[in-house]
């Protein structure tokens, strides 16, 4: 009996360290740093530049320091709110570009930023999932010690894991006002096992304890926390958006297959199935945009940013909405 146990723990000790290892090269390798701006994207530019102004801010995430920047009308218009804006793993603040532009002419200021370690930003690499949910917690610390920003309504854009972050913060920063999550998933842990089996099928699994502990050196006790929980904590008003094909945060680890279990009176759920448009990027674009963007992916036409960031009138209308309503409450 002694010899058994003493076998079990150490295939035990064995399994664990080995689970341990690949979750650490894995983390290292699947989230390093994010440099690489895609041509489809929005930059700012002269003809921008008529429609919003743009100044740069900074603002520390632990030791990293973050690039930022804040969008204003040129018009002088009186603000409606601020909105910050949270990209998801590889993309940056340009990504949200369009979507920002829309927001400012429709009488927001805007606060957008590239997360820890990804293109102007500081930091070796993005960490992991948990790392947007931190990156926004610094943009609004930051954003409470401006004393133009701290005073206007606030609204939290996010997707992805920009999504989870604006949800996931709501229980801990009572003065946002309202938050728009887009394909977002409901706990970190879950999304990166999802993506684990798509690589590995059966096999992820006995990597769970190590991967789980790596969150919890990287991220401590808040590592994996539940969106859904923080926002029937919050309920505050939320907008929860998902695809009806999306293959990167699939539906059972999505925040809104929660919404059974959300207790958020003032949450709403829009689903997208439109041809096109129902995949994890791209459902604030317009459909003719989405297949510009396949075509310049597949090598059969130059990239045109102006086209491929065309952005869906009524998802821009429906988002625009609920923004408004939820700065008026």
């Amino acid at each position: 009996m002694k010899k058994a146990l003493k076998i079990t723990l150490l295939v035990a000790a064995a399994w664990f360290a080995l689970s341990w290892a690949v979750a650490a090269i894995s983390l290292r390798a699947g989230f390093g740093r994010r440099d690489q701006i895609p041509a489809v994207e929005l930059s700012y530019s002269e003809e921008t530049a008529q429609v919003c102004e743009r100044r740069p801010c900074n603002f520390y995430a632990g030791e990293n320091r973050l690039s930022g920047w804040i969008l204003q009308s040129t018009s002088g218009d009186k603000d409606k709110g601020l909105i910050v804006i949270v990209h998801g793993l590889g993309a940056g603040a340009d990504t949200h570009l369009a979507e920002a532009i829309r927001f400012v002419e429709n009488g927001y200021t805007v606060l957008l930023f590239d997360g820890t370690g990804t293109r102007a930003s500081e930091g070796w690499g993005v960490r992991g999932l948990t790392q947007g949910a931190l990156d926004l917690d610094a943009a609004l610390d930051f954003v409470r010690k401006d004393e133009q920003l701290k005073e206007l309504p606030l609204i939290v854009y996010g997707h992805s894991m920009g999504g989870y972050a604006a949800a996931v913060v709501t229980a801990s920063h009572p003065e946002i006002d309202g938050i728009v999550s887009i394909c977002a998933f409901d706990k970190p842990l879950s999304e990166m096992m999802e993506m684990a089996k798509k690589k590995a099928g059966v096999i992820a699994y006995p990597g769970y304890p190590g991967l789980a502990m790596q969150y919890l050196v990287l991220f401590g006790q808040d590592g994996n926390r539940s969106a859904a929980k923080a926002l029937s904590e919050s309920k505050i008003p939320a907008l929860i958006v998902a695809g009806a094909k999306d293959r990167v945060v699939p539906y059972e680890a999505s925040l809104y297959a929660k919404k059974e279990e959300i207790d958020d009176p003032a949450a709403s759920y829009l689903m997208i199935d439109e041809e096109g448009r129902a995949g994890h990027v791209g459902i604030w674009l317009s459909g003719s945009a989405n297949r510009m963007r396949v075509l310049v992916q597949e090598g059969v036409m130059d990239p045109d940013p102006a086209g491929c960031n065309e952005l869906d009138d009524a998802f821009m209308e429906s988002v625009l909405a609920f923004m408004d309503a939820s700065v008026l409450e």
